[in-house]
């Protein structure tokens, strides 16, 4: 059986990066950290290490929806490409 999936509220949505579930991550510390959702904490990781990206880092994970993070970490990426980790 094939099991597409993008938009949340599709089929098998549950599995897309922009569903509305939170995620738990260990930090580069070893930390616990709770991410709104899988979106929001694959668009951080573009930042994660890259001295001076804490703020973009940080505006992905505050903001209020998945599409926003993505668009927050796109824009800053096309933006601010010296903020993105060289290995992403």
């Amino acid at each position: 059986m094939e099991c597409r999936f993008y938009k949340a509220w599709d089929a098998y949505g549950a599995f897309s990066n922009f569903s509305p579930f939170p995620i738990m991550m260990v930090s580069p510390s070893g930390d616990e950290e709770e991410w709104p959702t899988v979106e929001h904490y694959y668009q951080a990781s573009k930042f994660r290490g890259v001295a001076g990206a804490n703020r973009a880092l940080e505006a992905v994970r505050q903001a209020p929806t998945p599409e926003l993070a993505a668009w927050y970490g796109r824009r800053t990426q096309r933006q601010a490409p010296h903020l993105v980790r060289p290995d992403y």
